[in-house]
Order: C-alpha cells, then structure tokens, then sequence
C-alpha cells in the first residue's frame, strides 16, 4: 500500500515537472521567435504539437503566456498544502485564501485568457472560490477554539453546500453561452 501510493506520487510529480518544464521551454523558444523572426507563423507551426502550451493565451507579456504554468504551479502548491500541512488547518486555509486571491488578481489585472467566455469562466470559479475558503478558515478557527455554536456551524456548512451546487450550474451555464458564440 504505502509503496503503490509513494510511486504513483513521484510519478506525478515527475510528470508535473517535466510538463512546467515543457511549459516554459515552449514559451521560451516562442519568446526568441518574436523578437529574432518576423514570421511569427512558420514559428509556431514549429511548435504545433504544443500549440495548447500557448494559443489560449494572449502574447504580449511573458506573464500572461505562461497562464497554464502559473496554474498548474497553484494546483501544486494547494497539493502540497492539503499534504504537508495536514496537522494545521488553519494554516492551510490561510494558505488557500491567498492562492485563491493571488490567482484571482493575476485573471483580473492581466487577463491571460484570449477568449473572452473563458476568462469570465476562470474568474467565475476563483470568484466563487472566496467565500468558500473564507468558511473553511471560519470552520478551522471555531474548530481550534473547541466552539460549540451549531448554529454558525450549520450556516456556515449551508454556504459551502450552495457553493457547491452553483459550481456546476454555472459550469454549463458558460460552456454553454462558449458554445454558442
């Protein structure tokens, strides 16, 4: 058991390290394109297999070409968060509230996203993400204090059920408007 789940983590850590470093290689070569080539489609063309490492994204700043990697760097660390910091929940939740308002500054300041529906989505989730993260660290303090107030509890559980079940309405709802435009 602890052998299979310890292989399976280095295999996805390794896989996640080589995918930044392609990520960022990528973007590299594509960044020395520009400046040395004013052909920038024989360029890329080059790099069409990894076409996903940068057409969603706009180009005119290396921050907002590098979008997929500043995102799966914030799916690592809230990994290693929710891992390493088991035993102290109310760092955790710290932890998660700045991931998620980092994030949710990046989206809103250099809007990386080319399309515009898909930006909104991203924005739509982190957005929702707040008040879910701010609960859970609610939850986390009343927790360490020993608070018995069911009924804040209660509230509070209520927020993140309703959260939950906007997620995916508002999912479709997007996909949908996406689709159609």
């Amino acid at each position: 058991g602890a052998a299979i789940s310890f292989l399976s983590c280095l295999a996805v850590n390794l896989t996640t390290i080589y995918i930044l470093y392609k990520i960022l290689n990528v973007n590299r070569i594509l960044k020395k394109f520009k400046k040395t080539s004013p052909e920038k489609n024989l360029e890329e063309q080059k790099l069409s297999s990894c076409r996903a490492f940068f057409d969603p994204y706009r180009d005119s700043s290396y921050d907002q070409q590098i979008f997929l990697f500043i995102w799966i760097v914030r799916i690592v660390l809230f990994g290693m968060t929710l891992g390493y910091l088991f035993d102290h929940p109310i760092l955790q939740a710290v932890a998660f509230i700045i991931f998620n308002i980092s994030m949710l500054s990046y989206l809103i300041i250099r809007r990386p996203i080319k399309n515009l529906v898909s930006l909104i989505m991203q924005i739509s989730f982190e957005f929702l993400l707040v008040p879910y993260n701010i609960c859970v660290l609610i939850l986390a303090i009343m927790d360490q204090r020993d608070a018995e107030s069911y009924n804040h509890r209660e509230n509070l559980g209520d927020v993140l059920i309703y959260i939950n079940l906007i997620a995916p309405f508002l999912a479709i709802a997007l996909t949908t408007t996406q689709a159609i435009l």
